[in-house]
C-alpha cells in the first residue's frame, strides 16, 4: 500500500529564479570580510524559501536576505531586507571537474515580514499557482 504525503505547509510555493545576495548574521558562520552572498532563490512562499548557494550555511543560522523584487511583485518595495533563519541545508556535488565548486540548497523561514508584506507575496504567489 501506497502512503501519500499530505503537504502540510502554511502557505503556498511558487518556482522562481531570482537572483539574491545575503549576509550571516550568526557569530558561528564565519566569512571573508563580512562578504555578501550571490545565491538564488529557486521557490518561494510567504513563509520562507529554497535558496541555492554556493556556501554551506548551517541549520540554525540567521541570515539576512537582500531580495530585489519590485519587478516581480510591484506592490513591495523595491528591495526588501529579510531577516531568515536556516531551517534545513542540502548539499549537492554539481560537477567533479576541477574549477568547479559545490553548490548547497537551503530552506528558510522568513522571520521579518510585516503582515502587509506576507499578505502580499501570499496574493502574488496564490495568483500564479492558480494560473497553472
Amino acid at each position: 500500500m501506497t502512503a501519500f504525503l499530505k503537504d502540510t505547509r502554511r502557505f503556498k510555493r511558487l518556482n522562481i529564479n531570482v537572483s539574491i545576495t545575503f549576509n550571516i548574521e550568526s557569530p558561528s558562520v564565519k566569512l571573508r570580510n563580512k562578504e555578501k552572498v550571490e545565491a538564488i532563490v529557486e521557490n518561494m512562499s510567504a513563509g520562507g524559501a529554497l535558496i541555492k548557494t554556493p556556501v554551506f550555511i548551517p541549520k540554525g543560522s540567521v541570515i539576512i536576505l537582500d531580495i530585489s523584487v519590485k519587478d516581480l511583485i510591484p506592490e513591495l518595495p523595491e528591495e526588501l531586507n529579510v531577516k531568515s533563519k536556516v531551517m534545513h541545508t542540502q548539499a549537492r556535488v554539481v560537477s567533479l571537474v576541477v574549477g568547479k565548486e559545490k553548490t548547497f540548497k537551503m530552506g528558510v523561514q522568513f522571520l521579518n515580514l510585516t503582515s502587509e508584506q506576507r499578505q502580499i507575496i501570499n496574493n502574488f504567489i496564490e495568483k500564479k499557482v492558480n494560473k497553472t
